[in-house]
């Protein structure tokens, strides 16, 4: 499953999910070399330091990666620090409120 993909949206990074975990191909902060992370947190995470370095990454990427903390039906509050903080770095223009959605 991808989370985002080069250019989709504008995305500066490629996040899928493999059998390995959760990867951050080609990822830019390791000079090309693949991230991996265990859990969803961790990547968000790692995103996060992607917005940190200026590059884009799609405010849904990190959303889908929360809901599978949290699950579909989940409360989303109280969300990481990390989460509030890619909220925070973006701007509200950009965030949706994943617990406003219904599925």
């Amino acid at each position: 499953m991808s989370y985002c993909r080069f250019g989709e949206e504008g995305s500066d990074v490629y996040v899928f999910g493999s059998s390995l975990g959760i990867e951050c191909c080609g990822c830019s902060l390791r000079q090309g070399h693949s991230t991996l992370a265990a859990t969803p947190q961790a990547m968000i995470a790692h995103l996060v330091e992607h917005k940190i370095a200026g590059h884009y990454v799609p405010i849904a990427a990190i959303e889908r990666l929360w809901l599978e903390v949290v699950g579909p039906k989940a409360a989303v509050r109280p969300e990481p620090e990390v989460m509030t903080r890619a909220r925070q770095m973006l701007g509200p223009e950009e965030c949706q409120d994943v617990g406003a959605q219904e599925t």
